[in-house]
């Protein structure tokens, strides 16, 4: 059970909740107060309130997180959130989302790791906040008259975007299979396209749900087409092919916004 403990948090909350409020809470978290793990070099003098007093000349190292072979760095919203997930020996620290982002250029980063509300921010993606730009990386093209394109498959295949898709696209429960080509347009580069199968879903709500989590898998802002499977243009190609990513019963994800849908 997650409970705000102060307003960010009910931001945060409502975010998930409303794709409306997302681009206001993004603007609010980057100068927010939040929380940062040290580790340290040395023991820490506990007092009997439960806090502590870092001994002259230790040396403090920040605390790194994982997920799926990545690392991260991790910052809370609440105190609370950290000890949490820190169960050893640790200083908790304040700071604001800015400096954090700041201080690590290239780096990812994840708020609120192991609790039900959280985001995680690709280092593209933070560079993008840091200079105030909050606007999803995607856009929506519309083919207004017949065209001719080469439909295969990718040499070599792309397994990173496939990988960084299917973490994706396993926290929306409308998105229920996934099937990858390659697209060559008359005049265009040649670049991915991907089918998606919905399950009672309309597809614009799908992608306005989905827009604004694919820098994760697409953090270069790479070309990549989304077409609906059935009912796009290239269902007969896609009717031939396996699909890389099928919905299975038992996945779950964080409930973090941007990774949910509905």
């Amino acid at each position: 059970m997650f409970e705000p403990e102060n307003d960010l948090e009910l931001a945060l909350v409502e975010a998930t909740e409303d794709l409306s409020r997302r681009k206001n809470f993004l603007r609010q978290l980057l100068d927010a107060q939040v929380f940062i793990a040290f580790s340290a070099d040395r023991e820490l003098e506990t007092k009997p309130d439960g806090t502590a007093t870092v001994p002259l000349g230790a040396h403090l190292t920040q605390r790194i997180v994982s997920r799926d072979g990545e690392a991260l760095i991790p910052f809370f919203s609440t105190e609370s959130r950290a000890r949490t997930i820190f169960k050893d020996t640790h200083v908790i620290v304040p700071d604001t989302t800015r400096a954090v982002l700041e201080r690590h250029p290239g780096a990812s980063f994840v708020l609120n790791p192991g609790s039900d509300y959280g985001r995680e921010f690709p280092a593209a993606e933070a560079e993008r906040l840091l200079a105030g730009d909050f606007t999803p990386a995607v856009d929506t093209v519309t083919v207004t008259r017949p065209t001719q394109v080469v439909l295969s498959q990718p040499l070599p295949y792309p397994t990173g975007l496939a990988e960084g898709l299917k973490r994706v696209f396993a926290d929306h429960s409308v998105i229920q299979s996934a099937y990858l080509a390659q697209v060559d347009y008359p005049g265009n580069e040649r670049h991915p396209v991907i089918g998606i199968e919905m399950i009672n879903s309309d597809w614009r709500v799908m992608m306005d749900a989905l827009r604004v989590d694919l820098p994760k898998a697409i953090p270069d802002r790479r070309v990549v087409d989304f077409v609906p499977c059935p009912g796009g243009p290239f269902d007969d190609y896609f009717d031939q092919i396996a699909p890389f990513y099928r919905r299975s019963e038992s996945s779950k994800g964080w409930r973090q916004w941007f990774l949910r849908s509905g």
